[in-house]
């Protein structure tokens, strides 16, 4: 049995956001258990403003701050390094631009205790660029009911974000969880495999976290190179899905088979986007997204998909004639 230092780590990747780190720190100070049983790391990501500089200043302020570098790799690696430095029985990971409620981490570790849990979710508030926010949708499982996986992904739990989510490190020590290195849309890919394999986990009717909804960041950028790493993430992960399902730890033969299905659902929903939306990079992207999803082998598409309708367009849109057509129109 492993002996932890502290409760919780809350691990934080940060990357030039000078403007943001201080609150988001400040609030995960402001909390209403000794600061002796949690940690903060902060990975500092090669930041190229005051980011790492803000941090050790902060550092000197609270005890409970440890500070890691690393050269600019992108936010999943900073998450996997701040889980393979952590100390702490349970994981919170947050963003360095967001910040979570005050006194909120009582609440937390004690349900997370006091009913074995391996992941806690919560709710969270968005805020948008005009000044107006939103809270996150609940769940539709009941408050206060230990769930376990299988349930929730036949059921159509929403994956969402890691950061509305506590965890058991010792969950995802057992299953080598860790996050996918540098694509995009790393949350839902990372909370899919957890979700399949959890045992106890927990809806809380609370909001602990609030969020900034950048309009400008990686996932919204209209760049062909930033599209480009959208569609060509979507298509990897399709192919983790695929392997995740077919490896040891899914032993379930109904999830395995969902799962699968679910893979090729993604792959269909992106395909058909090509044939539906209009794109000025359309031709560069069905090209690099054909040609990546075929070294990954899941297209041709194989087998079946999640919804009925999909799997009587599955054979169209295995001709890749269509998307040769396609890359002749400019719109």
């Amino acid at each position: 049995m492993v002996d932890y230092k502290y409760r919780l780590s809350i691990i934080i990747p940060a990357y030039n956001v000078e403007q943001y780190l201080e609150r988001c720190i400040e609030s995960c100070e402001k909390q209403d258990i000794s600061c002796r049983d949690y940690e903060i790391l902060i990975v500092d990501d090669g930041s190229t403003d005051s980011t790492l500089s803000i941090a050790n200043r902060l550092s000197t302020k609270y005890e409970n701050i440890k500070i890691f570098s690393q050269e600019n790799q992108g936010q999943s690696i900073a998450r996997n390094l701040g889980l393979k430095k952590s100390s702490g029985k349970y994981i919170w990971f947050i963003d360095s631009d967001d910040y979570i409620k005050e006194n909120c981490l009582r609440q937390s570790l004690q349900t997370l205790e006091e009913n074995h849990l391996e992941i806690l979710s919560f709710r969270m508030e968005v805020f948008r660029n005009n000044g107006s926010s939103f809270i996150s949708k609940l769940e539709d499982f009941e408050i206060n009911k230990v769930y376990d996986g299988e349930y929730l992904i036949m059921n159509n739990v929403i994956v969402g974000s890691v950061c509305s989510r506590i965890f058991l490190k010792s969950f995802l020590d057992k299953y080598r969880l860790v996050f996918f290195p540098k694509i995009l849309h790393q949350d839902s890919e990372f909370t899919l495999r957890c979700f399949s394999l959890v045992k106890r986990m927990l809806f809380l009717d609370e909001v602990f976290y609030f969020y900034e909804f950048n309009e400008n960041s990686s996932t919204r950028e209209k760049s062909y190179e930033k599209q480009k790493k959208s569609h060509l993430s979507l298509a990897q992960i399709s192919a983790n899905i695929r392997d995740f399902a077919n490896g040891n730890n899914v032993i379930s033969e109904k999830l395995k088979r969902y799962l699968l299905r679910r893979a090729n659902s993604m792959i269909i929903s992106q395909l058909l986007t090509y044939i539906l939306h209009r794109n000025p990079y359309k031709k560069q992207l069905i090209n690099d997204y054909l040609e990546l999803s075929k070294s990954l082998n899941i297209y041709p598409i194989k087998g079946r998909s999640v919804k009925f309708y999909s799997n009587i367009l599955i054979p169209i849109l295995n001709l890749e004639s269509i998307y040769l057509y396609l890359t002749r129109i400019k719109k």
